[in-house]
């Protein structure tokens, strides 16, 4: 039996049943690829694929199942495909996951690697990376560079060992065209990270990345064009020209890639090469992808409005970004609610901002807490409580908020022994409920 493969993780045991069974997807990689269609199963597939183009997805799925339930592997991946985004029903992860798992035993390499992403990811079959490895790596024998490129990446974010070999993996993949094992090599070359930080070797594989990019987004890529102009955005590979990356971005955007005005506010907001940081531009920018539903832009938004950065200050169309970016579920923003109801800015309501505190201390954020201990501290709220903000300064500090354990240590000596004991007491209740949100 072939020595089991290096890269592949998990324990000697699950190395041994992956050995057997890579060497016989290995066997099957070499035949002949039984998994395409005939002439005359291009012709059944034809009803589907014209179902699948005309939105038609109920008959399109019917359709695909019926060929899938008769062997037909093409039938097998649409079938899958749909079933996994939903389209002509409900999403059906594990649906999707077996009829996977049927074309890649058939010897599909593309089947063979949305195995190993279900595997590593858990959607469809309990997370099993040890199995993720061993489908990666099957498809990666037959020649699918995306697979070895996921293989490499699923070994080095377990590190779980066999780094060199993951190492090699990746750069072969990145010398056999794949781009994104490509730009990822550069990035750990410029990193130093599982390989010597080198910036000149960094810059060769951006640049031959760059090469690629330049032919795919002429040929309408979307994805290329916005990778591409994040390499002029950055210099990378290529001569930095933020104008040509500002352009690239705007053309995107009207194209319908929301998140390409995103990449529009940042760019705007940070400056690049000869383009000059334009705050009130990356604004626009910004309250446009908030209004399409991106938190962070709305979160940005919200801290341009509440510094002045660049704009006139704003606290009032601060808090209303800040509270779009919560109810967009980014919680870093109840630490500025917070702030601007309880700070200088004409809208006080110490009551609203210790909500707001309470709410981020509960959401992960110490500083949350540590403000709301102030207040009671200060007796800026009714009910101030001396104790409640003992408990709240001691959370603080062990949330790795350096300032609320030197300032729980002094009101831990004002306090009497009763006070202390109701402190604990009501740390415990906050902590109860933080681990409940």
């Amino acid at each position: 039996m072939a020595e089991p493969s290096p890269l592949l993780p998990g324990a000697d045991m699950n190395c041994r049943r992956i050995a057997a069974i890579a060497c016989s997807l290995a066997l099957l990689a070499g035949c002949t690829k039984g998994y395409e269609p005939t002439e005359i199963q291009k012709e059944l597939l034809r009803v589907a694929s014209d179902a699948e183009k005309r939105y038609e997805y109920v008959r399109a799925r019917s359709e695909y199942r019926r060929l899938a339930e008769n062997g037909v592997v093409a039938a097998q991946m649409g079938l899958a495909d749909m079933l996994r985004d939903g389209r002509g029903g409900k999403p059906d992860p594990q649906g999707a996951a077996k009829w996977y798992l049927s074309a890649a035993r058939a010897g599909d390499p593309k089947a063979m690697r949305e195995v190993g992403r279900i595997y590593a990811s858990g959607e469809g079959f309990p997370r099993d990376v040890a199995e993720a490895g061993r489908w990666f790596a099957a498809a990666a024998e037959a020649g699918d560079e995306a697979s070895r490129h996921e293989l490499a990446m699923l070994v080095l974010g377990e590190g779980s060992g066999g780094t060199k070999e993951a190492v090699a993996a990746l750069k072969k993949a990145a010398a056999n065209g794949y781009v994104p094992a490509q730009l990822e090599l550069a990035d750990r070359y410029r990193r130093g990270k599982a390989l010597p930080q080198d910036r000149g070797e960094a810059q060769r594989w951006y640049g031959i990345a760059a090469t690629s990019l330049e032919v795919e987004a002429a040929n309408g890529d979307q994805s290329a064009k916005s990778r591409l102009a994040d390499l002029y955005r950055d210099g990378r590979g290529v001569p930095r020209d933020g104008e040509r990356a500002a352009r690239m971005y705007a053309e995107l955007a009207e194209a319908g890639r929301d998140t390409a005005l995103v990449d529009l506010a940042r760019l705007y907001r940070d400056g690049a090469g000869d383009l000059p940081a334009d705050p009130a531009m990356a604004a626009r920018y910004f309250a446009r992808a908030a209004e399409l539903g991106h938190a962070s832009s709305a979160y940005d938004l919200g801290k341009m409005l509440y510094r002045g950065d660049g704009i006139p200050a704003d606290p009032e169309g601060a808090a209303t970004a800040f509270e779009r970016a919560v109810s967009l579920g980014d919680d870093r923003a109840l630490l500025y609610l917070g702030d601007i109801y309880t700070g200088n800015s004409g809208m006080q309501d110490p009551e609203k901002g210790a909500a707001y505190y309470r709410r981020s201390g509960l959401s992960g954020e110490p500083k949350g807490y540590f403000r709301l201990a102030e207040l009671h501290e200060r007796d800026r709220v009714a009910d101030a409580d001396p104790a409640l903000a003992l408990a709240l300064y001691e959370l603080a500090g062990e949330g790795g908020y350096s300032r609320g354990t030197s300032r729980a240590e002094r009101m831990r000596e004002s306090l009497d022994a009763a006070g202390q004991v109701r402190a604990d007491a009501l740390k415990a209740e906050i902590r109860g409920a933080s681990l409940g949100r």
